[in-house]
């Protein structure tokens, strides 16, 4: 899971509990779930999901960077065949107008699956704002030319993808600096599916990593 921020109502709880009975009896539940990891463990006990879990914390685009980590993990490892990737945002009701709400996941799997074969084919993590590097890696990794990719979803234009037809996922979807990648990811994923395009790239640049997954649709 990728997060940029702690929960803002558990923050204020936390407080609130210090504000009313002390700093030596504030709210130990509060206080626990106030580590970034905690929604997703909340998430997996709600859901009966079994195995390790890891929270990413790069900020803006962090749910990319999320299912960029599950992808090498699959492609690395013997002993996963399918894991959940995606990030999360929530807005307290303090926040500023600037910030949004929202969680975007996706099912990763080692295997075959049922319908229309679209493969994560490929992805790319490189410094901050250096999302044409991270694109560069993911399009390597995947054995695709610049050229040959047909849809990018992502803020700023790079250079060498002027072919592709360029989506801005905040001008669609809205916010949402963690989830937003993986929300972009999905709509990418559907048009791969339903035949809109055979390659489709999401990035990111935001946050203290860049970050870029490129699908394919398979023959």
């Amino acid at each position: 899971v990728g997060s940029s921020r702690v929960s803002p109502e558990t923050s204020e709880a936390l407080l609130e509990s210090i504000r009313t009975r002390g700093l030596w009896r504030l709210s130990s539940a509060a206080f626990a779930r106030r580590v970034l990891g905690a929604p997703a463990g909340a998430c997996a006990r709600l859901l009966s999901l079994r195995g390790p879990t890891g929270t990413v914390a790069t900020g803006a685009g962090a749910s990319l960077v999320a299912v960029a980590c599950g992808a090498h993990h699959l492609a690395t490892r013997s002993d996963v065949e399918i894991l959940v990737a995606g990030g999360f945002d929530e807005r307290g009701a303090a926040a500023g107008s600037g910030e949004g709400e929202g969680a975007g996941c996706l099912v990763l799997a080692s295997g075959p699956g049922s319908g229309p074969a679209v493969r994560l084919a490929g992805w790319g993590l490189a410094g901050p704002g250096d999302a044409a590097a991270a694109m560069r890696e993911a399009l390597a990794r995947a054995g695709v030319d610049a050229p040959d990719l047909e849809l990018v979803f992502g803020r700023e234009e790079i250079r060498g993808l002027d072919r592709a037809r360029r989506v801005d996922p905040e001008a669609v979807l809205g916010r949402s600096d963690s989830a937003g990648p993986a929300l972009g990811l999905a709509a990418a994923y559907a048009a791969v599916r339903d035949g809109a395009a055979r390659t489709a790239a999401v990035f990111s640049s935001g946050g203290s990593a860049a970050c870029a997954v490129l699908l394919q649709r398979c023959s």
